[in-house]
């Protein structure tokens, strides 16, 4: 059976980057269930005025170090 990671919390402002065209916060979306994490980012893009948020695959808790 694999985990549908319903059952999550997320840890905000793990990371930020800033380049040129604008800047991201990065936070790290963990399941309660299974342990698997993924990165969302939330982009802001300077010179258009939109936001953006992207959300990374899930990984398996052995393959991530946090």
């Amino acid at each position: 059976m694999t985990c549908e990671h319903r059952n999550t919390y997320v840890k905000h402002d793990v990371g930020w980057d800033i380049w040129e065209g604008g800047e991201d916060r990065q936070h790290l979306q963990i399941c309660n269930d299974c342990g698997a994490t993924r990165f969302i980012s939330d982009v802001s893009y300077s010179r258009e005025g939109k936001q953006e948020t992207f959300q990374g695959k899930w990984e398996e808790k052995e393959n991530f170090d946090e």
